[in-house]
């Protein structure tokens, strides 16, 4: 069963997919979004796809909005990367907001898919 954790009144969500599900049953996960995956988190541009032998976790918002630039220095801060360059104002502002948001719901399963 595909678990949705959010956080009241934002459009962030963290959708954790477990080993032989299949994404194409969640609408949410065809979104771009952030993979998180061996301790590392990289741009998914077109969300998950095909069913696959681990668990996955995928980052993103309900109105699949985030530019590319916005996609990648979440990805990037989640890695502990810095931001692109050239970031506009509130662009790096929404990116902050998002990566809080983000830590939140990655504590509530510290382990994740990789494990402890």
């Amino acid at each position: 069963m595909i678990r949705t954790d959010h956080q009241p009144y934002s459009t962030l969500r963290l959708l954790t997919v477990p080993a032989g599900a299949d994404p194409g049953a969640e609408p949410l996960l065809s979104n771009a979004g952030v993979l998180i995956e061996a301790g590392r988190a990289v741009s998914a541009w077109d969300g998950l796809t095909g069913v696959a032998g681990r668990e996955r976790r995928l980052l993103t918002t309900t109105t699949n909005d985030l530019t590319g630039p916005e996609l990648t220095a979440l990805a990037n801060r989640l890695s502990g990367l810095p931001a692109p360059l050239g970031l506009p104002e509130a662009s790096a502002a929404r990116v902050a907001l998002l990566h809080e948001e983000a830590n939140r719901l990655l504590a509530l399963d510290p382990t994740g898919p990789d494990g402890p």
